[in-house]
């Protein structure tokens, strides 16, 4: 499963980067932040099915890590090309925040009380 997950995000990536040579609009500073959102989202899943999670939990975690990594993804497509006063960077922090703090729980809940 792990070396699937790294030919699917290899290949996102390699889309990605198709995707900024044909499209004009789609500017470098949109290109860079959805390949740090795919690289964030490998590393998390990474993180998620080496651990020794519950199968359910890391079902459940790894959806929401790629639905929530989806959107922001999406969000990504569609940024203003500056870091000042942007909402979409805002919200795209806020879903990785949202991420992490979710993977903390469970692995508080599973592995902190021992």
């Amino acid at each position: 499963m792990k070396n699937k997950l790294l030919i699917i995000s290899t290949l996102v990536l390699v889309l990605n980067y198709f995707f900024w040579l044909i499209f004009s609009f789609y500017s470098s500073f949109n290109f860079y932040i959805s390949s740090c959102i795919v690289v964030i989202n490998y590393l998390l899943i990474y993180f998620i099915l080496t651990k020794q999670y519950p199968v359910g939990a890391r079902v459940s975690l790894s959806f929401i890590t790629l639905t929530v990594s989806s959107v922001a993804f999406l969000i990504s497509l569609f940024l203003k090309s500056e870091l000042q006063n942007n909402i979409g960077i805002a919200l795209i922090l806020l879903l990785i925040s949202f991420q992490l703090i979710l993977i903390a729980v469970f692995y508080k809940m599973k592995f902190g009380d021992k």
